[in-house]
C-alpha cells in the first residue's frame, strides 16, 4: 500500500470515528431525556419494577454503573436545566457530568458547568472533594460472589452514632450480637414499610380482599343461623 492510500484509509476511518463519536452523543442525550419522562411518569410501575434503577437495569439492560450515572444526571438536570442543554451540545458527557452532581445547584451552575466542560476528569474530581469532602469516599456497589455485593460509601459521625445505637438495640432485642448488615436490614425494611408506595398498595389490597373475605364469611354465617332456625325447622 502506497504512503498515498494508507493516509487516504487513515482519513476515512478518522471521518467515520467521528460520525460515530457525534451519534454517541446525540444518543446520550436523548437516554438523558427519555428516563427523565420514565421517571416522571413512573414507567417501571408498568413492568412491575419498584423504582427507575430496577428499571433501567433489568427493562432496558443497562449496566450498574451506567444506570446509576444517568439516572442521577437526568435527576440533577430537572434542577440544573442548563446541564441538559450542555450535554445535548456535545460538549460534556454523562459520566463526567456525573461528577459534579453532588455539588451542582442552580445558583453555582455557571462555576461548576464550566469547570465541567474545561477541566480534566481527574482534576474535576478534585475540586468536587474539595468543595464535598463526602465525595472523597465514593458510593459503590459491586458483586463480590454470586449473591453478595461489597459496598462502599462514606458516612458522617452522628450518621456512624445512629447506626450503632440501632445496632444496639437491636442487639438487646434479639438477645445476641447483630451486624451492621442485619440492621440495615431491619432499618430498610421498617423505612419502606412505610414510605414504599408499592408496599402501601400491596397492603391496602390485602385489607380489601380480607374484608370482603369478612362480609362472605358473615353473610354465610347468617344463611346457617337462618336455615337452622327452631322456626324454619318446626315449618318444615
Amino acid at each position: 500500500m502506497t504512503d498515498s492510500l494508507e493516509k487516504n484509509m487513515q482519513l476515512e476511518i478518522h471521518q467515520r470515528a467521528l460520525g460515530i463519536v457525534e451519534r454517541y452523543k446525540r444518543v446520550e442525550a436523548e437516554l438523558l431525556d427519555i428516563l427523565q419522562q420514565a421517571d416522571e411518569y413512573r414507567v417501571y410501575y408498568l413492568f412491575e419494577c419498584k423504582n427507575l434503577h430496577e428499571y433501567a437495569m433489568n427493562i432496558l439492560k443497562l449496566s450498574e454503573s451506567v444506570a446509576f450515572n444517568f439516572i442521577a444526571v437526568a435527576r440533577k438536570a430537572k434542577e440544573v436545566p442548563e446541564l441538559k442543554v450542555i450535554i445535548e451540545s456535545g460538549a460534556l458527557s454523562v459520566s463526567k457530568a456525573r461528577k459534579i452532581t453532588p455539588v451542582l445547584t442552580f445558583d453555582n451552575q455557571k462555576e461548576w458547568l464550566q469547570m465541567a466542560v474545561q477541566l480534566p476528569q481527574r482534576k474535576l474530581e478534585h475540586y468536587v472533594a474539595k468543595a464535598c469532602p463526602k465525595q472523597a469516599v465514593p458510593e459503590r456497589m459491586k458483586f463480590v460472589s454470586e449473591d453478595r455485593l461489597n459496598l462502599q460509601l462514606g458516612i458522617s459521625e452522628s450518621l456512624s452514632c445512629k447506626l450503632k445505637r440501632a445496632q444496639d438495640l437491636e442487639s438487646q432485642k434479639k438477645r445476641k450480637s447483630v451486624s451492621l448488615e442485619e440492621t440495615l436490614d431491619v432499618l430498610l425494611d421498617l423505612y419502606l414499610k412505610e414510605q414504599d408506595p408499592v408496599q402501601k398498595s400491596e397492603r391496602l389490597k390485602n385489607r380489601k380482599n380480607l374484608s370482603v373475605a369478612r362480609q362472605i364469611n358473615s353473610l354465610s354465617n347468617t344463611d346457617l343461623q337462618i336455615s337452622t332456625s327452631p322456626f324454619l325447622t318446626r315449618c318444615r
